[in-house]
């Protein structure tokens, strides 16, 4: 009986401790999270995809973040720039007037005498070479056709000529009416023009007598010098009105193709090379085409020869004046 009894109560707190450690394991079980890697292969294939998207989506925002901090730093950049501008373009413009300042400097500007000497040389040549070629023409021409032809090429290829030799120095007028022309206009003072006026005179005078010396006796006149004279069968307010009008458009001619800025440049001097032949052909025939005063001085004193010496000189001042006015009232370029 106790042997029985004593079994039982054996058999009995085996299953008692048999099932609380069934227990305590089950709720062991229980509190601990299955490993996904063993237990759900498809959630950690969804778990690695979400992950992968989260961090495109990350990678993303970070290349958008990137691209609009370089547009900002591009339209910065831009904005400066198009603020600078103005500034940069100042400190150009002062450095090239600094660089013209001292170029000016390195050439200084010639004294007045040499200005007055290469306008007295200036024009003594072109009385002397002009005098001769027309003299030359005359005797050699078998009619007035050639000899008009003649004249204008040789009067075509002396001014550019001289032009370019002394305009260096005085900017070669070597005509009064150039040199009121520039007064008028603002480019000279009256005192350095009326320098030049003398200057010319005296040179003119030089040159024709030169010319006039060179000559043979038969050739020393008026006609073959080309003097100023009122062509035979016109009137002296028709040599006037050409002499006027020749003034006019060779002054205009001259300022808008070497005074101005706009105009030719170093090529300028050619323009009075087409300029002169063409007055000679449509005006010549008016007035005898002077349109020089001082040369009409110079061959005037040498001939002796005084007839209407007053046309010459007012109708092409009247017009060289009108024209200087002119360009610089409506025809020179202005300051913006």
């Amino acid at each position: 009986m106790a042997g029985t009894l004593s079994a039982i109560q054996h058999r009995t707190v085996s299953h008692l401790t048999a099932g609380k450690a069934q227990l305590i394991g089950s709720q062991w079980v229980s509190r601990t999270p299955p490993s996904p890697s063993a237990s759900n292969p498809r959630s950690q294939r969804t778990q690695y995809a979400t992950a992968r998207q989260s961090a495109i989506r990350a990678s993303g925002r970070d290349f958008d973040r990137k691209v609009q901090d370089a547009g900002r730093k591009i339209e910065g950049t831009a904005q400066e720039a198009q603020e600078r501008a103005p500034q940069q373009a100042q400190e150009a413009k002062g450095a090239a007037s600094q660089a013209g300042q001292e170029a000016q400097q390195q050439f200084q500007d010639p004294s007045e005498r040499s200005k007055f000497v290469a306008e007295f040389s200036a024009m003594a040549l072109f009385t002397f070479l002009t005098s001769t070629a027309s003299a030359a023409a005359t005797a050699q021409a078998s009619g007035a056709v050639q000899t008009l032809l003649l004249r204008m090429g040789a009067f075509g290829l002396i001014f550019p000529l001289i032009i370019s030799i002394f305009a260096p120095i005085s900017k070669a007028h070597f005509n009064p009416m150039v040199t009121v022309s520039m007064v008028v206009a603002g480019q000279q003072k009256l005192s350095q023009g009326i320098n030049y006026i003398i200057a010319q005179c005296l040179g003119a005078i030089l040159g024709g007598a030169l010319a006039l010396w060179s000559l043979p006796g038969a050739q020393q006149n008026a006609g073959y010098l080309a003097a100023a004279a009122v062509p035979a069968g016109r009137s002296v307010p028709q040599a006037f009105l050409g002499e006027f009008v020749g003034a006019v458009f060779f002054i205009w001619v001259l300022f808008q193709t070497i005074v101005d800025p706009r105009g030719w440049g170093k090529l300028g001097p050619l323009s009075l090379g087409l300029a002169v032949p063409l007055l000679m052909w449509t005006v010549g025939p008016i007035s005898g085409l002077s349109i020089n005063p001082a040369r009409a001085f110079g061959l005037a004193v040498v001939l002796g020869d005084w007839t209407h010496h007053w046309v010459w000189w007012v109708a092409p001042i009247i017009g060289a004046a009108l024209a200087g006015k002119t360009y610089s009232s409506c025809f020179a370029p202005t300051q913006s």
